[in-house]
This record gives C-alpha cells, structure tokens and sequence, in this order.
C-alpha cells in the first residue's frame, strides 16, 4: 500500500486536474478500506455553517443530473434534511442565480449555469457571508483590548485565505467527478450514462 501511495505522489505533479481527482477518489477508498484516519484525531477540522451545507449538497445533488429537474422534496428524502431546512437555501441559490426554479406541476430546480462553471470558494464566501471568525475582524473591531497589535488576527486572515484560495481550485463539477457513486449513495436514478 505504501508503494502505491509513494508511486501516486510521485505523478501528482504531473497529472492532469482529471487524474488527479481519480487519485483522490482512489486515496479515499484506501483510506476507508483500511480505516486509515485522514486527519489525526488531536486536530479540528474546519466547520461551515449548516446553511452553507445544505447549499453545496443541493449543488452536488443537482450536478450528478444536470439535465433533470429535481425537487425540493427529492432532495432532502436524499440526504435526510427536512425539507423547511431547504427551502431557504432554495430561494438563496435561485437569487444568487446558481439555480434555476420552475413552479407547478412538473416543475423543479437545475443548475443555471454548467457546473464547471461554478467555483467552490466562491459559493462558500457568497454562503458563509463573510462572517468573523473572530471578533476582530468585524466592521466596528470588535470589543478586544489588544486589537491593532495582535499578531493572531494576521495569522487567523492568512489561514482564512489559504482555505477559500485552495477551495477556489475546485469546481461544482469536481466535486461531482464520481457521479455513478454519488446516484447509487443519493438513491437517484441514473438516466444518462456518465461520461
């Protein structure tokens, strides 16, 4: 397994994007297979707001059938939300113009736009509304007594940016780049060969 990893690392830099997410989707099977923990259990991970959840889970269940329209319904029977959580996040994406709705029998929401179109950083900014991770880096400054020469409020906006400029390297379609997977796990039919 060692061998596979190293050999794998060794054509990262060279591959093409596409390839390179086939390797992650292989590394991910490994890592499951073997219960091999990807992040070390001292660590936290990143947290986004539920809003911003429901958002990129909408997206992705939208980009596995661009060209089906889907339901509100359909989508939170799938991922196990209620449906009133959705309805926010439906109206938000429609507004932001990443969706579009048709109302009546028959009607539905697909993406408005293809999903390689679609930059992940982007939407998480455009969801988390840029709230302060601290707050220091409110409007007003906040109420901390050592603001104006703390260095953490520097190392907390570098961190930030890192994040949203390694997630503006991935697109709705990368994110979507298992799409067999992703109908079987989300319980959709799948009407149209992948390509």
């Amino acid at each position: 397994m060692i061998c596979v990893i190293a050999l794998l690392a060794a054509v990262w830099a060279y591959a093409p994007r596409s390839t390179q997410l086939r390797y992650v989707m292989y590394l991910e099977n490994i890592y499951i297979k073997y219960n091999i923990k990807i992040f070390p259990a001292t660590s936290t991970p990143m947290r986004l707001n539920a809003f911003t959840d429901y958002c990129l889970r909408t997206l992705i269940y939208l980009a596995v059938q661009p060209e089906e329209l889907a339901t509100r319904a359909q989508i939170a029977a799938a991922y196990g939300v209620s449906d009133n959580h959705l309805m926010k996040v439906v109206h938000f994406l429609g507004k932001a113009g990443l969706i579009e709705t048709l109302r009546g029998r028959g009607g539905g929401m697909k993406l408005a736009r293809p999903a390689g179109d679609i930059r992940i950083g982007a939407l998480i900014r455009l969801c988390e509304d840029d709230a302060p991770i601290v707050e220091c880096f409110e409007e007003s400054g906040g109420g901390c007594r050592i603001d104006g020469m703390c260095v953490l409020k520097r190392a907390l906006f570098e961190a930030r940016e890192a994040m949203y400029g390694a997630l503006d390297r991935y697109t709705l379609a990368d994110l979507s780049v298992n799409r067999d997977a992703l109908t079987v796990q989300l319980g959709r039919i799948l009407l149209v060969p992948a390509t």
